[in-house]
């Protein structure tokens, strides 16, 4: 097995089935300007000091794991849940509260299917 069927990146590893096969032969075989020092950009300025970096992703570190200490003295609350529960229950009306009927996915699908059979389908796209 040849290295430029297996390596993109060798000379020579064009698919001779792609449409710009012959374009990616002549670009390969054309060498172009070679950069000069004189091309390399200035180097940006404005930029924030390493130590300004240093003190910015400390104090991002100090504020996480003050939040973590805050959060490790939330108590756990999954005790007495069954009092949570009551309470809960409570709260919703009495005529809400009833469980559904036996019957009542038998009544969905009745319904469902009385709006299905009243429902005209879209017009056909033109």
């Amino acid at each position: 097995m040849s290295v430029a069927k297996v390596d993109p990146f060798v000379a020579g590893g064009v698919d001779s089935r792609s449409a710009v096969a012959q374009q990616v032969r002549v670009a390969s075989d054309t060498p172009g300007d070679y950069p000069r020092f004189a091309s390399i950009p200035p180097a940006p300025t404005g930029l924030r000091p390493p130590q300004a970096w240093r003190t910015a992703v400390v104090s991002t570190w100090d504020v996480k794991r003050s939040t973590e200490a805050a959060a490790a003295q939330i108590p756990f609350g999954l005790a007495n849940v069954e009092a949570w529960a009551a309470t809960e229950r409570g709260l919703i009306a009495a005529d809400q509260a009833t469980p559904p009927a036996a019957d009542s996915a038998d009544q969905v699908a009745a319904t469902a299917a009385a709006l299905q059979a009243r429902a005209t389908p879209p017009p056909p796209l033109k």
